[in-house]
């Protein structure tokens, strides 16, 4: 089916990640470019939320070094 009228389609690289139910995931290429980027976005957010309510609530840092 070639001619005139026909144009080819982009190629992208996916990959396919096995779900829940053999329910799969299919991720494009910038899926592996975003990981490190979201967990250096969201790790300091949630090392401040832990220190913030360590030091704001009374008797969690003591919990938290005792256990």
């Amino acid at each position: 089916m070639s001619g005139p009228t026909v144009k080819p389609l982009p190629y992208q690289r996916v990959w396919y990640v096995r779900g829940r139910e053999d329910e799969g995931e299919v991720l494009d290429g910038w899926a592996l470019l975003r990981l490190p980027v979201v967990v250096l976005v969201t790790l300091p957010i949630f090392a401040a939320s832990a220190a913030a309510t360590l030091y704001l609530v009374p008797g969690r840092l003591l919990l938290a070094l005792l256990s």
